[in-house]
């Protein structure tokens, strides 16, 4: 892993030396480089801040630990030129996130966004959602900005390029605890309530990646930190679905 982000950090230090212009005006290459390298170096820290793009937000966290090359090639292509394909899938920019500012994701009350975050998850979401667009400068959340659950595996295997995505209903504490998170990314929708728990309730409000469970003790990442809860308490976990995926080709 070591070596892949030495190279994805060799992308980005090749786009610094380029003379190239950008579709975000008010964003300056030095500080979209600084914060490129921040996440790549450790997505742990991609934040969704006040935007309701928890989808998007895990699914880069995703992207920047087990390909962070990719991850550097499509946050450059979309900072230049506003778009960036990859395998069968074209994630594109709006004219409004180009108008975007880094004063604007100084959000009142909510952990500062890098651009590179707003970037591409406004471009993720808004590819999730046909209908209606989202600006992720502006902190939105609601219709806009929610994620269906389909568009999970359509962007792992479209443009990710993962064979490997096994969706699961329902877990159980005992599927929890017998998953290896050392080998698979698992991403879990539930519904979270007061004090970032997860609820029983049949609607689920937001995507976290679940890191470990270890006696009903489920561990995760949201909000770029890490969190826990106990969920032997209660009727059952909370988790809606799980999309456990590969960090590897591996057989």
């Amino acid at each position: 892993m070591m070596t892949q982000i030495q190279d994805a950090i060799k992308v980005v230090d090749e786009f610094s030396a380029l003379s190239t212009g950008s579709v975000f005006g008010q964003i300056s290459k030095v500080q979209f480089i600084k914060e490129l390298k921040e996440r790549i170096c450790h997505p742990r820290s991609i934040v969704q801040s006040k935007n309701g793009t928890c989808g998007a937000a895990v699914l880069c966290k995703y992207v920047a630990e087990v390909n962070p090359v990719l991850f550097a090639n499509m946050t450059i292509g979309l900072y230049t030129e506003g778009k960036f394909r990859n395998n069968g899938l074209k994630l594109i920019v709006t004219e409004a996130m180009m108008r975007g500012t880094s004063t604007d994701l100084h959000f009142k009350g909510y952990n500062r966004m890098f651009s590179v975050d707003a970037i591409l998850q406004g471009a993720i979401t808004n590819k999730n959602n046909w209908i209606l667009k989202m600006n992720p400068f502006k902190g939105e959340s609601g219709l806009s900005t929610f994620m269906y659950p389909w568009f999970i595996p359509r962007f792992i295997k479209q443009f990710v390029g993962t064979a490997f995505c096994k969706v699961v209903c329902w877990p159980t504490n005992s599927t929890l605890e017998v998953i290896n998170y050392s080998r698979f990314f698992v991403i879990a929708m539930v519904h979270l309530g007061k004090d970032e728990l997860f609820s029983t309730s049949l609607l689920s409000n937001h995507y976290v990646q679940i890191i470990g469970c270890s006696e009903g003790k489920v561990s995760y990442w949201s909000w770029g930190r890490a969190c826990s809860y106990d969920a032997t308490k209660g009727l059952g976990n909370g988790i809606h679905q799980l999309f456990i995926l590969k960090k590897s080709d591996e057989k």
